[in-house]
């Protein structure tokens, strides 16, 4: 088992992208996925990520991903305020043996990166 660690800043506040994550656009936003099986290169990867619930001055949830029936990763997902820089997404994740760290790496960093565009959006629309 190896552990994956991505980060991601978000100019938007916490409960803002909690509440974006406690619907249907958080499947949506990890759908795009890249290959992290070698034996499976076609399947697509499920991110199923319950909705945040209150942790301290932030909120948490649990994180798994499969590919069709096999799991490859699970772990937690955090939103914390950021400071001015508003909103610190963090996740820790333990990968199965044969899954391929990196791809999942690059996976998990473009997730994020669709859920800031969708949170920025989200915000601007406000």
């Amino acid at each position: 088992m190896a552990t994956i660690h991505a980060t991601r800043t978000i100019a938007a506040d916490p409960a803002s992208v909690a509440l974006l994550l406690a619907g249907p656009t958080a499947t949506e936003l990890f759908a795009a996925a890249t290959p992290v099986l070698p034996a499976a290169p076609d399947a697509d990867l499920l991110a199923e990520i319950p909705p945040p619930h209150r942790s301290g001055v932030g909120f948490a949830t649990s994180v798994s991903i499969s590919s069709g029936e096999r799991p490859l990763a699970w772990g937690s997902l955090t939103i914390q305020p950021g400071g001015r820089l508003g909103t610190t997404i963090s996740v820790a994740l333990q990968s199965v043996d044969g899954a391929d760290r990196s791809a999942l790496q690059r996976w998990l960093t473009a997730g994020l990166a669709e859920l800031a565009s969708a949170a920025m959006a989200r915000a601007c629309a406000a």
